[in-house]
């Protein structure tokens, strides 16, 4: 639990306040104290001031040091006010014990005795992957707890409550996944819109300690009626038992409510690149951006009010927001994936967050470049190049590699535009050229490498990673020519090297869960050379491979299972395409289970 350090001597001044300034019923008083508080649980304090002030509303320990912040710099109007608090403090539970709850502002305190018990749990994660709930797309949902509980997941209306089922959770996320369209007691589900409960009971005691509530709609396959209106069956009743999940189509948006109505916009788009046509049309689109320059950012905020919480960060003139809606009060309700850094204290790493800021600071952007746009998709680890509509080059990259200790290396998802070139720029021992700005520290430059004591370059310990996450957030991108002369001294040249306008689009895709890389048509041609060969190759010639050995010899991708093809790698240079067995694993890894 974080604490900021605060001398006894705080303390003693607070009580010398409240001496040399008597607290009466019309300036300064706490009329309502929580008293146990529970973390998790949600408490009221109340207190009443004679006249609007700023306030200070702290929890202090036995010692005077500061136990939780509850907020600074209150303004406060006269009368009597209520807040909440949850007990908790950068999201930790308070440690049970007693504590002084200090009120003070303009001259005046107040202070009073508060007890903490020991915390219930609460949920540290729940994320559903649709709102949308049909025999295509069980209701799927990440969960996580602070302490072990009991989960129960039911859906009400204002006609009835269908309780579908509960499963033990704790701190390891787990998926639920609800797919029978009936409830634990056998009754078909209709239709319609519903209110999803997720309670939380106790492991030990059984009782209820919190429930969330969300919105979701029961629909019927696009394809049939499975489901009657009555909630009688028309065809055939969906059963866990009977259940076969077909792929689902992934958006950037799949785990949000359905709202962007704009088959053009970033989050609407399937993220399917052999979709030439709606990739291009999205990568042409416009971009909500905030003012300022490349290297400030901004905090998105849970409510229109500049004292409220912080949700997010949000990189200034790159990085897009979609606008979800416009108030009348001067305030915009976006959302984005959070540009949150290592020096953030928001800690929201690329996090998909929703929150509020200034509509005057917002403005919409054209991409300049209308020649090129870039997908980078951290699922394949690949980087795709379009140019005029059309996708001309698949370039192996690095995304970066968010860990337990280092979760802030994640490169953040979402539309940026590429902005500045910096050129060469070192990361500690490593040297990473023809860098492009997208994102306050994040770039796109060619694969790093560290320099031989001659001089000359060593890609030894980088260039094998390409294909798989390995940086600090930069996208790291092929620096051998691939099949058609293209690398990222190609992207350099092309897009930044003596153009005048060089805002060039970026879309990055998440690799939700679920999501799975297709495999390529058997039918689909490689090459190799039989005469001791250890690569294959996209075409039939290949500058890694000696004059006398061309041209390679054609197989078929169905074949790589033949003792022939069995040792055959991609070749680094020209072939990007996975053998069946790598594709397989990652799909594996990244496959939603029960």
């Amino acid at each position: 639990m974080r604490r900021h350090g605060l001398l006894v001597i705080v303390c003693v001044l607070l009580c010398l306040l409240a001496v040399a300034v008597p607290v009466h019923a019309e300036s300064l008083r706490l009329t309502g104290i929580p008293s146990p508080v529970i973390p998790g649980s949600l408490s009221q304090i109340s207190f009443e001031a004679s006249a609007a002030m700023t306030l200070d509303i702290m929890v202090l320990d036995s010692q005077g040091v500061i136990a939780a912040v509850i907020a600074k710099g209150y303004e406060a109007s006269a009368g009597t006010t209520t807040l909440g608090w949850d007990g908790l403090y950068f999201g930790e539970p308070i440690t049970p014990g007693f504590y002084h709850l200090v009120l003070s502002g303009g001259g005046l305190s107040d202070m009073g005795e508060l007890t903490v018990d020991e915390s219930h749990a609460i949920f540290t994660q729940v994320m559903l992957h649709s709102h949308l709930i049909s025999p295509d797309s069980p209701l799927t949902m990440d969960i996580a707890a602070s302490h072990d509980a009991t989960l129960v997941y039911s859906l009400f209306n204002a006609d009835n409550r269908y309780i579908l089922g509960s499963c033990p959770v704790g701190q390891e996320s787990v998926t639920v996944v609800w797919k029978g369209f009936s409830d634990e007691n056998g009754r078909l589900t209709p239709l319609g819109d519903y209110t999803l409960e997720l309670t939380l009971r106790d492991a030990l005691t059984h009782e209820d300690i919190l429930s969330e509530h969300y919105a979701v709609q029961l629909v019927r396959n696009d394809s049939s009626d499975v489901i009657g209106k009555s909630g009688e069956t028309e065809k055939e009743t969906i059963t866990a038992e009977s259940y076969e999940e077909p792929p689902p189509v992934f958006t950037p948006a799949h785990l949000l409510e359905p709202h962007c109505q704009d088959k053009h916009c970033y989050w609407s788009t399937p993220m399917d690149i052999t979709n030439e046509a709606a990739v291009w049309e999205m990568l042409m689109a416009p971009m909500t951006v905030v003012k300022g320059n490349q290297r400030r950012q901004i905090r998105l905020l849970s409510e229109p009010d500049e004292k409220s919480a912080l949700v997010g960060d949000v990189t200034c003139a790159t990085q897009s927001v979609h606008v979800l809606g416009t108030l009348d009060n001067g305030w915009s309700y976006v959302e984005t994936y959070s540009s949150s850094f290592h020096d953030s204290k928001i800690k929201a790493w690329n996090a998909l967050v929703r929150g509020y800021v200034k509509t005057d600071q917002l403005e919409v952007k054209e991409p300049g470049n209308k020649e090129f746009g870039i997908v980078v998709d951290k699922l394949t680890q690949r980087l795709y190049i379009f140019r005029n509509g059309k996708l001309i080059a698949e370039l192996l990259c690095s995304t970066g590699l968010g860990t337990a200790r280092q979760p802030y290396n994640e490169t953040r998802s979402g539309e940026f535009f590429l902005i500045s070139a910096v050129g060469e720029f070192a990361s500690d021992n490593l040297h990473c050229p023809m860098a492009i700005r997208f994102n306050s520290g994040d770039l796109i430059h060619e694969v790093p490498h560290i320099d031989n004591a001659d001089g000359s370059p060593n890609f030894r310990t980088t260039e094998p990673k390409l294909g798989q996450r390995a940086s600090h957030g930069c996208i790291r991108v092929q620096r051998v020519k691939n099949a058609d002369g293209i690398n990222m001294k190609w992207i350099w040249d092309n897009m930044y090297r003596n153009i005048a306008n060089k805002t060039v689009k970026l879309a990055i895709w998440e690799d939700f869960p679920g999501r799975q890389i297709p495999l390529p048509s058997a039918d689909t041609i490689l090459y190799y050379n039989p005469n001791g060969g250890s690569n294959y190759h996209l075409r039939e010639v290949c500058s890694a491979v000696r004059d006398k050995f061309l041209p390679l010899t054609p197989f078929r991708y169905g074949d790589f299972e033949l003792p022939e093809y069995k040792k055959l790698t991609a070749c680094p240079n020209c072939c990007s395409i996975r053998r069946p067995e790598d594709i397989r694993t990652i799909n594996e890894k990244n496959a939603i289970t029960d």
